[in-house]
Protein backbone atom coordinates (compact mmCIF):
# COMPACT_ATOMS: atom_id res chain seq x y z
CA UNK A 1 0.00 0.00 0.00
CA UNK A 2 1.36 3.44 -0.66
CA UNK A 3 1.24 6.10 1.31
CA UNK A 4 -0.89 8.47 -0.78
CA UNK A 5 -3.38 5.79 -0.29
CA UNK A 6 -3.23 5.68 3.60
CA UNK A 7 -3.76 9.46 3.69
CA UNK A 8 -7.14 9.31 1.81
CA UNK A 9 -8.44 6.98 4.41
CA UNK A 10 -10.37 8.76 7.75
CA UNK A 11 -8.82 7.41 11.12
CA UNK A 12 -11.47 6.07 13.11
CA UNK A 13 -11.19 5.68 17.17
CA UNK A 14 -12.67 2.09 18.20
CA UNK A 15 -12.97 3.19 21.86
CA UNK A 16 -15.70 5.96 21.21
CA UNK A 17 -15.98 5.82 17.21
CA UNK A 18 -15.08 9.48 17.11
CA UNK A 19 -13.91 10.62 13.54
CA UNK A 20 -10.00 11.63 14.48
CA UNK A 21 -8.62 13.10 11.16
CA UNK A 22 -6.77 12.27 8.53
CA UNK A 23 -3.37 11.03 7.91
CA UNK A 24 -0.83 13.87 7.51
CA UNK A 25 2.55 12.54 7.88
CA UNK A 26 4.62 9.67 9.24
CA UNK A 27 7.62 9.01 11.44
CA UNK A 28 10.57 6.65 9.70
CA UNK A 29 12.93 4.52 11.73
CA UNK A 30 16.20 5.47 10.26
CA UNK A 31 17.75 1.98 10.54
CA UNK A 32 15.13 -0.19 8.59
CA UNK A 33 12.74 2.47 7.14
CA UNK A 34 9.57 0.84 9.05
CA UNK A 35 7.18 3.20 10.13
CA UNK A 36 7.09 4.00 13.63
CA UNK A 37 3.94 6.14 13.60
CA UNK A 38 1.83 8.44 12.09
CA UNK A 39 0.59 11.63 12.49
CA UNK A 40 -3.36 12.73 11.81
CA UNK A 41 -4.62 16.18 11.77
CA UNK A 42 -8.42 16.42 12.30
CA UNK A 43 -10.61 17.32 8.97
CA UNK A 44 -10.78 21.05 8.75
CA UNK A 45 -13.42 23.51 8.00
CA UNK A 46 -13.18 25.78 5.21
CA UNK A 47 -11.71 28.73 7.51
CA UNK A 48 -8.94 26.79 9.25
CA UNK A 49 -8.25 25.89 5.67
CA UNK A 50 -7.81 29.38 3.98
CA UNK A 51 -6.76 30.62 6.77
CA UNK A 52 -4.38 27.97 8.31
CA UNK A 53 -1.64 31.13 10.17
CA UNK A 54 -4.69 32.19 12.16
CA UNK A 55 -5.97 28.19 13.28
CA UNK A 56 -3.51 26.28 13.28
CA UNK A 57 -3.92 22.35 13.44
CA UNK A 58 -2.59 20.06 15.91
CA UNK A 59 -0.70 17.08 14.84
CA UNK A 60 -1.89 13.83 16.85
CA UNK A 61 0.68 11.28 16.84
CA UNK A 62 -0.34 7.34 16.67
CA UNK A 63 2.09 4.91 16.99
CA UNK A 64 1.86 1.61 14.57
CA UNK A 65 1.42 0.08 17.60
CA UNK A 66 -2.19 1.61 18.19
CA UNK A 67 -3.62 0.84 14.74
CA UNK A 68 -6.03 -2.13 15.22
CA UNK A 69 -6.79 -2.42 11.03
CA UNK A 70 -6.42 -0.44 8.01
CA UNK A 71 -9.55 -1.11 5.82
CA UNK A 72 -10.83 0.21 2.37
CA UNK A 73 -11.96 3.53 3.40
CA UNK A 74 -10.60 4.10 7.07
CA UNK A 75 -7.77 3.40 9.69
CA UNK A 76 -9.23 2.06 12.81
CA UNK A 77 -6.78 2.65 15.87
CA UNK A 78 -7.85 1.76 19.59
CA UNK A 79 -5.73 5.21 21.29
CA UNK A 80 -4.40 4.50 24.31
CA UNK A 81 -4.90 7.78 25.80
Amino acid sequence: MRFSEICSKQVVNMKDGSIIGKVHDAEIYREDLCIKSFYVVECAGFINRMLPWLFPMEEIEIPISDIVHIGEDVIMVKLSC
